[in-house]
Protein backbone atom coordinates (compact mmCIF):
# COMPACT_ATOMS: atom_id res chain seq x y z
CA UNK A 1 0.00 0.00 0.00
CA UNK A 2 1.24 3.06 -0.87
CA UNK A 3 3.09 5.32 1.83
CA UNK A 4 2.18 8.81 2.32
CA UNK A 5 4.20 11.82 3.92
CA UNK A 6 3.22 15.27 4.69
CA UNK A 7 5.34 17.77 4.14
CA UNK A 8 5.23 20.08 7.41
CA UNK A 9 8.41 21.98 6.52
CA UNK A 10 6.41 25.30 5.87
CA UNK A 11 4.78 25.15 9.56
CA UNK A 12 7.35 24.01 11.13
CA UNK A 13 8.09 26.72 14.27
CA UNK A 14 11.95 27.27 15.96
CA UNK A 15 9.58 28.29 18.71
CA UNK A 16 7.48 25.39 19.69
CA UNK A 17 6.22 24.65 23.19
CA UNK A 18 8.93 22.08 23.85
CA UNK A 19 11.50 24.99 22.61
CA UNK A 20 10.43 27.45 24.71
CA UNK A 21 9.36 26.43 27.90
CA UNK A 22 10.84 25.31 30.94
CA UNK A 23 12.12 21.85 32.16
CA UNK A 24 9.74 22.29 35.34
CA UNK A 25 6.73 22.87 32.61
CA UNK A 26 7.84 20.23 30.85
CA UNK A 27 8.20 17.51 33.72
CA UNK A 28 4.55 18.89 34.16
CA UNK A 29 3.50 18.44 30.60
CA UNK A 30 4.85 14.53 30.19
CA UNK A 31 3.71 13.94 33.71
CA UNK A 32 0.20 15.04 33.00
CA UNK A 33 0.62 12.79 29.82
CA UNK A 34 1.27 9.77 31.77
CA UNK A 35 -1.20 10.80 34.26
CA UNK A 36 -4.42 10.42 31.98
CA UNK A 37 -2.76 7.61 30.50
CA UNK A 38 -3.02 5.98 34.04
CA UNK A 39 -6.32 7.07 34.61
CA UNK A 40 -8.29 3.83 33.80
CA UNK A 41 -6.18 2.15 35.80
CA UNK A 42 -3.01 1.00 33.26
CA UNK A 43 -1.10 2.59 31.21
CA UNK A 44 -1.20 0.10 27.76
CA UNK A 45 0.48 -0.10 24.60
CA UNK A 46 -0.99 1.77 22.61
CA UNK A 47 -0.75 4.72 25.30
CA UNK A 48 2.67 4.05 25.53
CA UNK A 49 3.71 3.64 22.42
CA UNK A 50 2.37 7.30 21.79
CA UNK A 51 3.99 8.74 25.12
CA UNK A 52 7.43 7.14 23.38
CA UNK A 53 6.77 9.15 20.53
CA UNK A 54 6.35 12.27 22.08
CA UNK A 55 8.85 12.33 24.72
CA UNK A 56 12.08 13.88 24.04
CA UNK A 57 14.69 13.50 26.67
CA UNK A 58 17.70 15.16 24.96
CA UNK A 59 17.61 18.16 27.03
CA UNK A 60 16.46 17.52 30.15
CA UNK A 61 18.75 17.46 32.93
CA UNK A 62 19.42 13.94 35.09
CA UNK A 63 17.40 14.38 37.51
CA UNK A 64 14.75 15.13 35.34
CA UNK A 65 15.17 11.72 32.95
CA UNK A 66 15.05 9.95 36.60
CA UNK A 67 11.93 11.51 37.12
CA UNK A 68 10.24 11.16 34.19
CA UNK A 69 11.17 7.49 34.52
CA UNK A 70 9.62 7.09 36.99
CA UNK A 71 6.46 8.04 35.72
CA UNK A 72 5.91 4.84 33.84
CA UNK A 73 5.68 2.71 37.00
CA UNK A 74 4.17 5.51 39.42
CA UNK A 75 2.22 8.25 37.41
CA UNK A 76 1.71 11.48 38.95
CA UNK A 77 -0.65 13.17 39.99
CA UNK A 78 -2.86 14.99 37.13
CA UNK A 79 -3.84 17.83 39.24
CA UNK A 80 -0.93 18.51 40.30
CA UNK A 81 1.03 18.73 36.90
CA UNK A 82 -2.11 20.81 35.23
CA UNK A 83 -1.44 23.58 38.46
CA UNK A 84 1.90 24.06 37.52
CA UNK A 85 0.74 24.17 34.05
CA UNK A 86 -2.26 26.68 34.32
CA UNK A 87 -0.36 29.76 34.51
CA UNK A 88 1.80 28.82 31.60
CA UNK A 89 1.37 30.39 27.98
CA UNK A 90 -1.76 29.41 26.06
CA UNK A 91 0.33 27.23 23.24
CA UNK A 92 1.86 24.95 25.77
CA UNK A 93 -1.87 25.37 27.52
CA UNK A 94 -3.21 23.94 23.95
CA UNK A 95 -0.88 21.65 23.33
CA UNK A 96 -1.11 19.91 27.18
CA UNK A 97 -4.72 19.67 26.46
CA UNK A 98 -4.37 18.54 22.69
CA UNK A 99 -2.10 15.78 23.93
CA UNK A 100 -3.90 15.11 26.84
CA UNK A 101 -7.24 14.24 24.19
CA UNK A 102 -4.90 11.97 21.82
CA UNK A 103 -3.70 10.14 24.77
CA UNK A 104 -7.07 9.28 26.19
CA UNK A 105 -8.31 7.92 22.75
CA UNK A 106 -5.06 6.22 22.04
CA UNK A 107 -6.31 2.72 22.42
CA UNK A 108 -9.66 3.60 21.24
CA UNK A 109 -11.94 3.48 24.22
CA UNK A 110 -12.20 6.55 26.65
CA UNK A 111 -12.72 5.26 30.08
CA UNK A 112 -14.90 7.46 32.39
CA UNK A 113 -11.85 8.15 34.32
CA UNK A 114 -10.31 8.93 31.32
CA UNK A 115 -13.14 11.43 30.29
CA UNK A 116 -13.30 12.98 33.48
CA UNK A 117 -9.35 13.54 33.62
CA UNK A 118 -10.26 15.76 30.24
CA UNK A 119 -12.64 17.70 31.67
CA UNK A 120 -10.61 18.93 34.51
CA UNK A 121 -7.79 19.66 32.39
CA UNK A 122 -10.13 21.88 30.38
CA UNK A 123 -11.25 23.75 33.64
CA UNK A 124 -7.55 24.22 35.00
CA UNK A 125 -5.95 25.02 31.48
CA UNK A 126 -8.63 27.66 30.83
CA UNK A 127 -9.25 25.78 27.03
CA UNK A 128 -12.92 26.84 25.67
CA UNK A 129 -15.54 24.04 24.65
CA UNK A 130 -14.76 25.32 21.34
CA UNK A 131 -11.35 24.49 21.61
CA UNK A 132 -12.05 20.98 22.71
CA UNK A 133 -14.41 20.50 19.87
CA UNK A 134 -11.71 21.42 17.21
CA UNK A 135 -9.24 19.41 18.90
CA UNK A 136 -11.38 16.66 18.41
CA UNK A 137 -12.95 17.39 15.43
CA UNK A 138 -9.37 17.56 14.10
CA UNK A 139 -7.91 13.96 15.60
CA UNK A 140 -10.92 12.52 13.82
CA UNK A 141 -10.00 13.68 10.33
CA UNK A 142 -6.86 12.63 10.86
CA UNK A 143 -8.21 9.09 11.55
CA UNK A 144 -10.44 9.42 8.80
CA UNK A 145 -7.36 10.54 6.18
CA UNK A 146 -5.42 7.67 7.53
CA UNK A 147 -8.13 4.97 7.12
CA UNK A 148 -9.12 6.58 3.78
CA UNK A 149 -5.48 6.28 2.51
CA UNK A 150 -5.83 8.58 -0.23
CA UNK A 151 -2.92 9.42 -2.14
CA UNK A 152 -0.36 11.56 -1.83
CA UNK A 153 -2.13 14.67 -3.29
CA UNK A 154 -5.60 14.02 -2.13
CA UNK A 155 -3.76 13.39 1.81
CA UNK A 156 -1.92 16.92 1.73
CA UNK A 157 -5.13 18.58 0.97
CA UNK A 158 -7.13 17.25 3.40
CA UNK A 159 -4.79 17.58 6.15
CA UNK A 160 -4.14 20.89 5.42
CA UNK A 161 -7.94 21.70 5.12
CA UNK A 162 -7.97 20.00 8.78
CA UNK A 163 -4.81 22.19 9.76
CA UNK A 164 -6.60 26.23 8.31
CA UNK A 165 -9.73 24.73 10.72
CA UNK A 166 -7.60 24.04 14.11
CA UNK A 167 -6.05 27.12 13.07
CA UNK A 168 -9.10 29.47 12.40
CA UNK A 169 -10.16 27.92 16.48
CA UNK A 170 -6.59 29.69 17.56
CA UNK A 171 -4.97 25.92 17.70
CA UNK A 172 -1.21 26.32 16.01
CA UNK A 173 -0.42 23.35 15.15
CA UNK A 174 2.93 24.12 14.34
CA UNK A 175 3.64 25.11 17.79
CA UNK A 176 1.84 22.53 19.76
CA UNK A 177 3.02 19.56 17.87
CA UNK A 178 6.36 20.38 15.61
CA UNK A 179 7.24 16.67 15.23
CA UNK A 180 4.44 15.50 13.64
CA UNK A 181 3.60 13.27 16.30
CA UNK A 182 0.06 13.08 16.17
CA UNK A 183 -0.52 13.75 12.22
CA UNK A 184 2.17 10.81 10.70
CA UNK A 185 0.08 10.09 7.32
CA UNK A 186 2.68 7.45 6.45
CA UNK A 187 0.96 4.33 7.66
CA UNK A 188 -2.47 4.66 6.54
CA UNK A 189 -3.42 2.43 9.89
CA UNK A 190 -3.96 3.80 13.13
CA UNK A 191 -3.35 0.45 15.05
CA UNK A 192 -0.50 -0.09 17.11
CA UNK A 193 2.34 -2.61 15.27
CA UNK A 194 5.24 -4.68 16.07
CA UNK A 195 7.65 -2.37 13.86
CA UNK A 196 6.16 0.89 15.43
CA UNK A 197 7.08 -0.63 19.29
CA UNK A 198 10.48 -1.95 18.51
CA UNK A 199 11.96 1.38 16.84
CA UNK A 200 10.79 3.73 19.72
CA UNK A 201 12.14 1.09 22.34
CA UNK A 202 15.25 0.91 20.02
CA UNK A 203 15.43 5.00 20.22
CA UNK A 204 14.00 5.35 23.81
CA UNK A 205 15.80 2.43 25.61
CA UNK A 206 19.25 4.77 26.02
CA UNK A 207 17.68 7.63 27.63
CA UNK A 208 14.84 5.80 29.33
CA UNK A 209 16.53 3.24 31.50
CA UNK A 210 15.72 0.00 32.24
CA UNK A 211 12.54 0.52 34.61
CA UNK A 212 10.69 2.22 31.63
CA UNK A 213 12.16 -0.51 28.98
CA UNK A 214 11.13 -3.38 31.28
CA UNK A 215 7.65 -1.27 32.19
CA UNK A 216 7.35 -1.55 28.27
CA UNK A 217 8.24 -5.31 27.24
CA UNK A 218 5.79 -6.12 30.06
CA UNK A 219 2.70 -4.11 28.13
CA UNK A 220 3.94 -6.12 25.23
Amino acid sequence: MQSIVINRSSIVSERDIFATSSESELLAFYGSLFAIAAADGSIDIDELDLLFKTINLDKFSDSAKTQIQSYTGTPPSLSDCLQTLSQSEEPLRLGVMYFLINIAGANKTLHPGESEAVQSAKTLLAVSDLQIQAMQEFIADMKQIREAAPNKNQASASFNSAVSQLKNKGIPLDLIDPKGTTTNLSNPKINYSDESFWTQIKNFALTAGREVVEKALILY
